[in-house]
């Protein structure tokens, strides 16, 4: 007897995810354009985006997900460290300054994150940087 359970999951058939309509789709793109723009905003949440975008919190987060495939708080921790190590790559501020500008509560909550993220701390990848493109010591020639 033909099963169609067995059948999807003999052929690893995915089952169609639900179409977001058309209101919601642009609503969605422009919290994400919005999240480009203003993700170091210190008051940034869900509950800002749904009154802004006029989303409720199942839409704005399950359709967000859906279309983007990541959460919202993800895209944002993304944005938050590619701007991270774009700063300690720069050399221009050093890692409690990053941490205090990209609104963390602390310097060991930014590193935390930093290292979740990419697999080293922070500090890690301003001192390569720093030993990477420092110039070289001039070195005496014996005369």
């Amino acid at each position: 007897m033909w099963d169609p359970l067995q059948a999807l999951l003999h052929f690893n058939i995915q089952p169609a995810a639900p179409k977001i309509p058309a209101a919601d789709l642009e609503r969605l793109h422009q919290v994400k354009a919005f999240l480009r723009e203003h993700y170091l905003q210190a008051d940034l949440s869900l509950a800002m985006l749904c009154r802004k975008f006029g989303l409720n919190e199942f839409k704005l987060k399950k359709g967000f997900k859906q279309l983007f495939h990541c959460t919202v708080f993800s895209y944002v921790q993304e944005l938050k460290m590619r701007t991270a190590r774009q700063l300690l790559v720069a050399g221009k501020m050093n890692v409690n300054e990053i941490a205090d500008h990209l609104n963390y509560s602390s310097p060991n909550h930014f590193s935390t994150a930093f290292r979740n993220m990419y697999g080293y701390p922070p500090r890690a990848l301003r001192a390569f940087t720093f030993n990477f493109f420092a110039p070289a010591p001039k070195q005496s020639r014996p005369e």
